[in-house]
C-alpha cells in the first residue's frame, strides 16, 4: 500500500465516503453485474461495500464490525478457495458468452471494461484513514483483476478483526 498522509476526520466526513461509495461505484458494480453472472459478482458487491458498511452513520459506533468481519471472512474464502477465483471466473465468461450469443473475445472486453469502471469508481472515494483505503484498494485491485492485492488488502483488514475493539479502533482512526 503507498504512503498517503490523512488528516483528521469527522464523523460527517466518515458518513460522506459511506454516501460516496454508494454513488457512482456502486452504479459501476449494478452495471457490471447487469451484464455478467458468476463469481465475480458476489466479489464486487461485498468487496464494494466495505467502505460503506465500516464508514455509514446506522453502524457508526461499532464501525460495522459483524457485516465487515463476514463480508471479509467470506471474500477472502472466495478469493482464496482451492479451485481458483480467475479459474472460476474465466469459465463464467466463457458460459455467458455462449448463453448471450457473442464471441468469448467481445464479451471478455465488455466485462474487462465495466471492471476497470468500477475500479475507477472506487479509486476516486476519499479516505481517512489506513482501514478504509485497505477497503477501497480491494475494490480497486478487483476491478483491476489483481486477484493477490485484493487478498493482501482484505488481510490487512482481517488483522484488525479479531475483536470488536480493536477493529472500532482501527477504524476509527484519525477520528476526531
Amino acid at each position: 500500500m503507498k504512503f498517503k498522509l490523512w488528516f483528521e476526520a469527522t464523523k460527517e466526513d466518515f458518513f460522506k465516503l459511506a454516501n460516496s461509495q454508494r454513488g457512482k461505484p456502486e452504479i459501476a458494480m449494478n452495471n457490471f453485474q447487469a451484464k455478467h453472472g458468476g463469481v465475480m459478482n458476489y466479489a464486487t458487491e461485498h468487496i464494494g461495500d466495505l467502505t460503506h458498511r465500516m464508514s455509514e452513520k446506522a453502524t457508526f459506533e461499532y464501525a460495522g464490525y459483524g457485516f465487515v468481519k463476514r463480508k471479509v471472512e467470506n471474500c477472502l474464502d472466495l478469493m482464496t478457495q482451492k479451485y481458483g477465483f480467475e479459474k472460476e471466473f474465466e469459465e463464467n465468461i466463457k458460459n455467458n458468452a455462449i448463453r448471450y450469443n457473442i464471441t468469448e473475445d467481445e464479451y471478455r472486453e465488455e466485462i474487462y471494461s465495466a471492471l476497470a469502471k468500477y475500479a475507477e469508481e472506487h479509486d476516486k472515494l476519499t479516505t481517512y484513514n489506513k482501514a478504509q483505503e485497505a477497503a477501497k484498494q480491494a475494490a480497486v485491485n478487483l476491478g483491476r483483476r489483481e486477484y493477490e492485492k485484493v487478498i493482501e488488502n482484505l488481510q490487512e483488514l482481517n488483522s484488525h478483526l479479531s475483536n470488536p475493539e480493536e477493529w472500532i479502533k482501527y477504524a476509527h482512526e484519525n477520528l476526531y
